[in-house]
């Protein structure tokens, strides 16, 4: 499974060139199988979320010129449905942008397909060449189209998430603050023993 998920990974790699955003379908990977283990999916789903969502651009390879995201999906999804190991993942590809008058909460759009299309944007916003949001401004802008555009529950989920990845990534400054904090208080109380023992001598 690992070396199957590694070969998905090279395909996700050579796809995202298109869109000059280096590691895009790595970050997207990583952070919906983080989203559905938040929101409780099974170990399975996670999965096929995870693998989708490495190849959630792979429509883009048989794209010519300009060309709407649901027409993109829409043949990804046919080239992964030509694939017997990737066709339960097919549909996730393909619903991950829905026509706009299909947004408003349809029933057949797959858990993976809501957590992809959020993930993507999220991560489009914070990582763009040129335009390059931070997390708080990429949430804060995605919230206008929260239960339209976007899944109400994914998008607070994914908050949720990037705050303790954040949390995470704080914590080490925090603790190197900490043992500095510390060391220096030690350094004093010895300091100090020193100077009281030279005032007895």
């Amino acid at each position: 499974d690992v070396r199957y998920f590694k070969t998905i990974r090279v395909i996700g790699k050579v796809i995202e060139f298109s869109r000059e955003i280096p590691g895009h379908s790595a970050r997207v990977s990583n952070l919906s199988a983080e989203v559905s283990r938040e929101m409780g999916l099974s170990e399975e789903e996670t999965r096929n979320i995870r693998y989708a969502a490495a190849l959630h651009d792979i429509g883009r390879i048989e794209s010519e010129g300009e060309a709407e995201a649901p027409e993109l999906d829409e043949r990804g999804a046919q080239v992964l449905e030509g694939v017997p190991r990737l066709r339960p993942i097919a549909d996730i590809v393909r619903y991950q942008h829905p026509p706009p008058e299909e947004e408003e909460g349809t029933g057949r759009m797959p858990a993976g397909s809501k957590i992809i299309g959020v993930v993507s944007d999220y991560d489009l916003l914070t990582n763009h060449p040129t335009k390059r949001l931070s997390s708080q401004q990429a949430l804060e802008e995605m919230n206008v189209e929260r239960g339209k555009r976007y899944d109400s529950m994914v998008l607070r989920i994914l908050g949720q998430v990037v705050e303790m990845q954040s949390r995470a990534r704080r914590r080490p400054e925090r603790e190197v603050t900490q043992r500095a904090k510390v060391l220096e208080e030690k350094e004093m109380e010895e300091s100090l023993e020193e100077i009281l023992r030279e005032d007895k001598e």
